[in-house]
């Protein structure tokens, strides 16, 4: 469905100011049981306090299907890294 909205150019962005870093947070909380299950660590070290103004639904969105890739994608033991810059 956003697919369709991007494409006809009809989607509404809901954009406000957010921590990015407690929206990465909140996500990564989501995916910390998978990737257990994996024996994946997720390291959030490099992520830095950055606030802009967002719609955090759909970045929360993006990083969720970034890190399920991430998980899904790497070898028991292994890393996934996040990390901001501003």
């Amino acid at each position: 469905m956003d697919l369709d909205a991007i494409e006809t150019d009809s989607l509404q962005l809901s954009r406000a100011e957010t921590n990015i870093d407690q929206l990465i947070e909140n996500t990564v909380n989501v995916y910390q049981g998978k990737a257990g299950k994996a024996k994946i660590t997720i390291d959030t070290k490099h992520v830095q306090t950055v606030s802009e103004f967002i719609d955090s639904l759909r970045i929360s969105q993006a990083i969720g299907r970034l890190l399920d890739n991430a998980i899904s994608f790497s070898s028991s033991g292994g890393v996934v890294e996040l990390s901001t810059q501003q």
